[in-house]
């Protein structure tokens, strides 16, 4: 059995369950959960990425709370509806144009919360 490449343990966001993401459109290589970086007794959810085949600063460190406000944002958005969060338009001139790309890619996005959608409601 071939082993896969897996997320680095050295940082300080310690990794527990892993998504090797290389296959998917951009920079980043695995989604991890784990152990906050910030806080030990904590976990967190990261993306990382890499630049020039080392890992990069870039790489991005999310409290789980903050992933599931970010989640619950964009199924609003692309429902077209306004959710609890109390969000608000920052940039007029660029509405059209993301709403835009909402309405393009909204195939895709939409499968993506029917799947989280499932996996709420299932019974198991």
């Amino acid at each position: 059995m071939k082993l896969k490449t897996a997320a680095p343990t050295r940082c300080k966001h310690k990794p527990i369950i892993t998504v090797d993401y290389k296959d998917k459109v951009g920079d980043a290589k695995f989604l991890t959960l784990g152990r906050a970086s910030w806080n030990q007794k904590g976990y967190s959810a990261k993306i990382w990425r890499t630049v020039n085949g080392h890992w990069s600063r870039q790489s991005e460190e999310l409290p789980l709370w903050r992933l599931l406000d970010l989640t619950i944002l964009l199924a609003a958005t692309i429902k077209g509806k306004e959710s609890g969060l109390k969000e608000f338009v920052q940039n007029s001139n660029d509405i059209e144009a993301f709403k835009s790309f909402i309405r393009e890619n909204s195939e895709g996005l939409k499968e993506k919360l029917e799947e989280i959608k499932e996996i709420l409601n299932s019974n198991d």
